[in-house]
């Protein structure tokens, strides 16, 4: 019976909204994916280990008198087919990166893709929430510095200044109350379309890494000893036909094929995640447009232009990636 347990990923980020627009979030970076692709990579080494090692042993009984018919070089073609074919569905989920890590080593005839993989691939977008905080702060600072001019100007007392001179200056510091009004509006709604992204972000690598953790909890059998000598000796020719070999790999790739089907659909078009990112990158350029009209139009800017902080509430996906139109 298998000892084995993995231990879910804790989430090693944390994104900070500013005072009073909501609570510290922990969130998962791309360390966190690396451990769990890492984490797939040991299991599927561990159950090819003992599938060869069973192979071997097979191999061992059959090259005496006990099983007619045996084929040896034919018997050797279709398991390194199959090894081949298995490595080949781990490398285009988890990345050749991951897949240098595979200490069973790999069939003859098989590379790494380069690539980096279907899961892999995420591991830039689960970094990229813990790492907007930086311009998130800076918005955030940007906006409140605005305010403040905005304020300060708004308070200006300039009524004893009379005459077309004194009219002159204030209709100009009017104007430029309004500009620097559309900007911290813009301010605003960057820093907001940052916490929306990163909310977005957050909620499909959360899935990502939770459905990985999932399913490595269910590769106890890799652990399952191959079959000695001894015993193939002892089954007989009968019952060789009835023997499974390398099911121990076939059920991590089974695993793996349904995680590729996973990864997949995550960037699905119909995927509410792929919807809300792109909702905020228009609605942000919307904001942009806007201030840029209202340099040549004073007065022009929608102020009231806002970008939700709850992107369609969320995003968790069923089960490849192409994030077309989305800023993930």
């Amino acid at each position: 019976m298998s000892n084995f347990s993995h231990a879910a990923q804790v989430p090693s980020g944390s994104f900070t909204p500013a005072e009073g627009e909501g609570t510290v979030v922990q969130i998962f970076d791309g360390q966190n994916l690396k451990n769990v692709l890492d984490a797939l990579v040991a299991r599927f080494s561990t159950a090819l280990t003992n599938d060869r090692a069973e192979a071997e042993n097979a191999k061992a009984a059959a090259d005496g008198p006990l099983c007619d018919g045996y084929d040896a070089e034919a018997t050797a073609a279709n398991f390194l087919k199959a090894e081949q074919t298995m490595c080949r569905n781990l490398d285009s989920l988890v990345g050749s990166t991951a897949m240098g890590g595979m200490s069973a080593g790999f069939p003859e005839g098989f590379s790494p893709s380069g690539g980096t993989g279907s899961a892999g691939k995420w591991i830039e977008t689960a970094d990229a929430s813990v790492n907007n905080q930086s311009p998130y702060d800076g918005w955030h600072k940007a906006m409140t510095d605005l305010h403040k001019i905005v304020e300060d100007s708004q308070t200006t007392k300039t009524e004893s200044w009379q005459g077309d001179a004194g009219d002159a200056y204030r209709q100009d510091a009017n104007d430029r109350t309004t500009e620097v009004a559309a900007l911290e509006s813009l301010a605003r709604n960057s820093r907001d379309a940052l916490h929306a992204l990163v909310q977005v972000q957050a909620t499909v690598v959360d899935a990502l890494v939770d459905e990985f953790d999932r399913q490595i909890g269910l590769t106890t059998g890799a652990d399952t000893p191959p079959e000695t000598k001894q015993n193939f000796e002892a089954m007989g020719d009968s019952r060789w036909d009835d023997f499974h070999f390398y099911k121990r790999t076939c059920s991590v790739d089974a695993i793996v094929r349904g995680l590729i089907d996973f990864t997949n659909n995550l960037e699905s078009e119909g995927q509410k995640w792929i919807q809300a990112s792109t909702q905020i990158g228009t609605t942000l350029q919307e904001a942009v447009n806007s201030a840029r009209q209202n340099q040549t139009n004073d007065g022009s800017y929608n102020g009231a232009t806002k970008v939700s902080e709850d992107p369609g509430g969320q995003c968790y996906a069923s089960g490849g990636v192409d994030a077309t139109n989305a800023w993930i």
